[in-house]
């Protein structure tokens, strides 16, 4: 669904570039956190930052539909802070917000759990190519007044 966000923003990203992206953070999430717990707790950490840096691409956003993605993205970071706050607290919410938001994008319960076809082939997680990071450090959300 990240892909159909940037076709919508009218800004160009590759399925092969889409799912590199979330194999490296995938990556990260295995190599780096470790545990679920870790995961949501830098998650709920990281969540202001994200919102402020989603609230300035809103503000300085030139189009409706880039203005539409970057609400999206503050919805999607609040639903995740909530289910993972749930989770830790011992209260969990079974992830309520978050399969709501999924199927207000068309993906149900179902598809948001079952696991895709990985069409990427195996390399280190670190590895992504030089035009790869030109592209996104010239890319609209990467120059938006952040550096």
């Amino acid at each position: 669904y990240c892909k159909q966000f940037c076709d919508d923003a009218n800004m160009e990203i590759t399925d092969d570039h889409a799912e590199k992206v979330i194999q490296l953070g995938a990556a990260m999430a295995r190599t780096t956190l470790r545990t679920f717990g870790a995961a949501a707790k830098l998650m709920i950490l990281e969540t202001p930052a994200a919102i402020l840096l989603y609230s300035r691409l809103r503000t300085v956003a030139g189009t409706s539909e880039l203005k539409a993605f970057a609400d999206d993205l503050i919805e999607h970071e609040s639903v995740m802070r909530d289910w993972f706050k749930s989770e830790l607290d011992g209260e969990s919410d079974g992830g309520r917000g978050v399969f709501a938001y999924l199927e207000r994008h068309g993906i149900n319960r179902m598809e948001a759990v079952t696991r895709r076809p990985h069409k990427v082939k195996k390399t280190m997680p670190h590895t992504m190519e030089i035009s790869d990071t030109a592209k996104f450090e010239n890319s609209t959300i990467a120059n938006f007044g952040f550096k």
